[in-house]
């Protein structure tokens, strides 16, 4: 309709949405009662398990992607293999959320210090109580800040994390360009990416194997979150649905990996999939988070089915880790 501008499972979706975070959330974000729904949508420091993402298997399988050991994380790998020998750093976080993944690289690397933003207000207080609650207030400052807007020191920097923060900025070229010019000579992006389909328009052949998927999949297991519903088929959201809830949602992720490799010097590109099992576990992910057999059984198959779809080229990888350096 209208070149997916909008599509009958909108309105399902919507309603949907609305069981299961309320009426008041929904017509906050539609009609603007903030001043940025973009922050509003990003208030929240918790959320339900209805993604990929907070599947523990999943979390094994992209282990095993990335660093070919389902117990050693992209954190450990990076690490390892770029920071050895790198000492007294000074590291730039965009887009940080709750502030997690800057604590879990303060534990393995030598930071000095690290700058992280936001631009929600409530994130930034939550990432900051927990620092200083593990005493790390004089390592790293979270602030309240568009990162897009932010001007950054000249060669300020040894390490920038980008990590899911990438997909919801434009435009893309000036960032990476502020990036290029905060780094210094010698100094390395971590990117941790969605990298898909803008606004995730998801192509018709990944569409048609999620479909397929999904239908395999017992009913027991596709109980939607909050509903007493059974997810039938893979969700596309309208274009206008997805400008509506948030802005800055996937808004140039395909352009990601073109830019990275024009604008930096790619040392290392690790793709972990996602294609087929983000959209097949959107709002049915709560019921694969126990580790019994019936569960295995059917992850195990997910993952079979995406992996051989990616290897026969049928689809290509959705989210990436890379390891770049100014050219």
């Amino acid at each position: 309709m209208l070149n997916n501008l909008i599509n009958t499972q909108d309105f399902a979706q919507l309603l949907l949405k609305i069981k299961q975070v309320g009426l008041s959330r929904i017509i906050r974000q539609l009609f603007g009662y903030r001043s940025s729904n973009r922050s509003e949508k990003w208030e929240r420091v918790e959320s339900p398990a209805i993604h990929w993402w907070d599947i523990p298997a999943v979390h094994r399988r992209w282990n095993t992607l990335i660093t070919g050991n389902p117990d050693v994380d992209y954190y450990q790998y990076i690490a390892q293999k770029f920071f050895a020998d790198r000492h007294d750093l000074n590291g730039l976080s965009i887009a940080c959320g709750t502030g997690h993944r800057e604590l879990k690289w303060i534990s393995l690397l030598d930071l000095e210090s690290v700058d992280a933003f936001d631009i929600s207000p409530q994130r930034i207080l939550y990432a900051q109580q927990k620092a200083n609650s593990l005493g790390l207030d004089n390592v790293i400052k979270y602030r309240v800040g568009d990162v897009s807007k932010i001007s950054y020191p000249k060669n300020r920097y040894d390490v920038v994390f980008a990590e899911q923060s990438l997909h919801h900025l434009s435009p893309l070229r000036e960032i990476f360009t502020k990036i290029r010019n905060t780094l210094k000579p010698d100094g390395l992006l971590i990117v941790n990416e969605y990298v898909g389909p803008n606004r995730f328009q998801w192509g018709e052949r990944q569409k048609e194997i999620a479909d397929a998927l999904l239908n395999i999949i017992p009913p027991v297991y596709r109980r939607i979150y909050k509903s007493n519903g059974i997810k039938k088929q893979i969700y596309r959201p309208g274009k206008l649905t997805m400008w509506m809830n948030d802005k800055s949602e996937a808004v140039e992720s395909s352009q990601i990996v073109p830019l990275l490799k024009e604008m930096f010097e790619v040392l290392e590109m690790k793709e972990y999939g996602g294609t087929i099992l983000h959209p097949l576990f959107r709002n049915i992910a709560h019921n694969f988070l126990q580790d019994d057999e019936s569960t295995r059984n059917i992850l195990e198959l997910c993952f079979l089915v995406e992996d051989y779809a990616l290897k026969t080229e049928q689809i290509k990888s959705d989210f990436l880790i890379a390891i770049c350096q100014n050219k």
